[in-house]
């Protein structure tokens, strides 16, 4: 197995890079045409300058109870849209 990008090691990262060039990243959870999803918005304070995103959760409960679905696809949303 490879090395895993964990989400708060991203987010560490992604807060020094952003920081450097006053830029703020915000993740929230919201729905979209009644679906969960999660909206990014990445801002830069000085000039009041935004660009957001908004990305479907996808939850397979099976195996798992729907809560740890949900959790694990929140998560996997937030590592990628911090990425991207």
């Amino acid at each position: 197995k490879g090395t895993y990008a964990s989400l708060p090691r991203i987010l560490d990262t992604i807060h020094k890079m952003c920081s450097k060039h006053e830029l703020v990243l915000t993740q929230s959870s919201c729905l979209v045409d009644g679906k969960n999803a999660l909206k990014s918005i990445l801002f830069h304070h000085p000039s009041g300058q935004w660009i957001s995103s908004i990305s479907l959760l996808t939850p397979h409960p099976e195996p798992q109870s729907y809560d740890q679905a949900w959790g694990g696809s929140s998560t996997y949303h937030r590592r990628y849209a911090a990425m991207m």
